[in-house]
Parts: C-alpha cells; sequence; structure tokens
C-alpha cells in the first residue's frame, strides 16, 4: 500500500466519524453558530447549556 493510499483510507475512516450534529438539539445549536460568532452578528443569542 502506498502512502497516498494509506492517506485516503485513513481520510475516509475519519470522515465517517465526523458527520456533523445528528440530533435535532444538536442541529438547531449549529445553525445558529454564524450568528453567535460572527463578525457583524447584530442579534445577541441567549447560551443555555
Amino acid at each position: 500500500m502506498s502512502p497516498t493510499e494509506q492517506g485516503d483510507t485513513v481520510r475516509q475512516i475519519h470522515s465517517n466519524k465526523s458527520t456533523g450534529p445528528t440530533s435535532e438539539t444538536g442541529k438547531a445549536v449549529a445553525s445558529q453558530n454564524a450568528r453567535r460568532h460572527g463578525l457583524f452578528s447584530c442579534r445577541l443569542i441567549r447560551y443555555r447549556p
């Protein structure tokens, strides 16, 4: 197996783990990240852990 093939395999394994939020709550929180962290954010978002 060449180094390129090894890298491709490792990238595939890692991409299967990092799929983003899967629950509806997680998706709702993630959808507001740009608004909360944006440079020109105008609205204040209340964070509730």
